[in-house]
């Protein structure tokens, strides 16, 4: 087997991939929300720890810049903005 990743050892990696495929589709689905949900939390830790100076407001606003873009960042503080008026 060709390894997936250069940091973990091809044995671990081995078990890891034979583990996943004796799980249950469901058990693979809650997996992912479980990491997908650890992932999320764990940047908005990051992004608190790392600019104490901003309100609750302005962290979620960089949140969304940093994982879907100024663009989109832009147009939600426009939405808040007016519905804040």
């Amino acid at each position: 087997m060709k390894p997936q990743s250069a940091d973990t050892d091809l044995r671990i990696e081995t078990e890891l991939i034979e583990r996943f495929r004796r799980m249950s589709s469901s058990e693979r689905f809650f997996k992912a929300i479980r990491l997908s949900d650890f992932v999320l939390n764990q940047s908005k830790k990051a992004i608190k720890e790392a600019n104490p100076h901003l309100n609750e407001l302005e962290q979620k606003l960089l949140f969304i810049s940093v994982h879907y873009g100024e663009e989109l960042a832009e147009r939600v503080r426009r939405s808040w903005k007016t519905e804040n008026e």
